[in-house]
C-alpha cells in the first residue's frame, strides 16, 4: 500500500488539485520572492518584520560553516543525529501548524504559508550581503526541494476541513495530500541532518546536487503514476 500510495496514489492526487496547488505555490513564492528583492536592496528591512538579531545570527551560524569548508572538516556525527530529529520536529511541526489553522476557512493555512515564504526570503535576501552567503546556500539548496514543496502541499489540505459537507467529500483527498506532504518534510529533515551540513565536499557538488532535487521531485509529481 505505501509502494502504491508514493508511485501513484499521492502524485495523481497533486495533479488532480493542480489548481490548489497553483495558488499555494503562489502564496509561499510570491511573498518569497518580494521579499527576497526588498531584504537584498536594503538589509535592515529583515530586522523590521522577523525581529532584532535574527539576520546577524543567521550569519554568524554559517561562518562557522564557512569556515569548516576552508578547513575541509565535517561537524560531529551525532549532531547530525541530533539535527535531524529537531528537524522531523520542527518541519512536521509547521505543516500541522498550517493544516489546523485551516479549520476556520483555510485563513489560518494561508497565514502560515505566506508568512514563512516572507520571512525565508527576507533570511535569504540578507544573506546575498554576508561572506558565508555561499555556505548558507549550499546548505539549503537540496533539502529546500523536499521541505518547501512538502509545505506547499500541506496548504492544500484544509480546504476540504472548511466546512462539515466539505470534510465528507474531501476528507480522502486532504488525508492523501498531508501524508505525501508529511513523507517529504521527513525527506527533507533526513537531508538537511547529514547531507545539507557536510563541508568536506566540493560547494558546487552541493549546488549541483541541490539543482537536481528540485529537478526531480517537480518531475515525480508531474510524471509518477501516469498511464
Amino acid at each position: 500500500r505505501f509502494k502504491y500510495f508514493v508511485g501513484r496514489d499521492f502524485p495523481q492526487t497533486v495533479r488532480q488539485q493542480w489548481k490548489p496547488v497553483l495558488w499555494a505555490h503562489a502564496l509561499f513564492y510570491l511573498p518569497l520572492l518580494l521579499s527576497l528583492l526588498l531584504v537584498a536592496l536594503h538589509p535592515p528591512l529583515l530586522e523590521k518584520w522577523a525581529g532584532a538579531d535574527i539576520g546577524a545570527h543567521t550569519a554568524e551560524s554559517y561562518a562557522e560553516m564557512a569556515a569548516q569548508y576552508a578547513a575541509g572538516s565535517n561537524r560531529p556525527l551525532w549532531q547530525n543525529w541530533m539535527m535531524f530529529g529537531f528537524y522531523v520536529f520542527n518541519n512536521i511541526g509547521i505543516a500541522f501548524q498550517s493544516f489546523a489553522g485551516g479549520l476556520l476557512f483555510g485563513i489560518g493555512a494561508v497565514y502560515t504559508t505566506v508568512y514563512n515564504g516572507f520571512i525565508i526570503g527576507g533570511i535569504m535576501g540578507y544573506m546575498l550581503h554576508e561572506p558565508s552567503a555561499l555556505a548558507f546556500y549550499s546548505f539549503v539548496s537540496a533539502h529546500g526541494a523536499f521541505e518547501l514543496t512538502g509545505l506547499v502541499l500541506a496548504l492544500l489540505a484544509p480546504q476540504g476541513l472548511s466546512r462539515k459537507d466539505a470534510l465528507r467529500q474531501q476528507g480522502a483527498v486532504a488525508v492523501k495530500l498531508m501524508s505525501g506532504a508529511f513523507l517529504l518534510l521527513a525527506l527533507a529533515a533526513l537531508v538537511e541532518g547529514f547531507w545539507s551540513p557536510l563541508t568536506s565536499i566540493p560547494i558546487a557538488l552541493k549546488f549541483a546536487v541541490g539543482t537536481l532535487l528540485w529537478l526531480l521531485v517537480y518531475a515525480y509529481l508531474w510524471r509518477a503514476g501516469r498511464a
